[in-house]
């Protein structure tokens, strides 16, 4: 789960899902199951157990230190990078 949560704080991940989301007006977006399950997002079933394993010790690093969302969506998209 916090593999999960490092990728989906990457703006790879996060644009992919907002921009499946609809409109609701002033800025609030809403996103239902279907949606979720038909955004184009990379597959992250397809990392290897390395790169997973690398992609834990970076979130739980994060989560240790508790921080700040730029800091972890920094960390988020550098790892992105790294992995796809």
């Amino acid at each position: 789960s916090e593999v999960a949560w490092l990728l989906l704080n990457s703006d790879l991940y996060n644009d992919a899902l907002l921009n499946s989301a609809r409109n609701q007006g002033n800025g609030l977006k809403k996103l239902q199951v279907y949606e979720y399950k038909n955004a184009f997002i990379p597959d992250w079933r397809i990392i290897s157990n390395k790169n997973k394993d690398l992609l834990l010790k970076k979130a739980l690093l994060l989560i240790e230190h508790k921080a700040s969302l730029e800091e972890v969506k920094n960390t988020a998209n550098r790892a992105v990078q790294e992995v796809f």
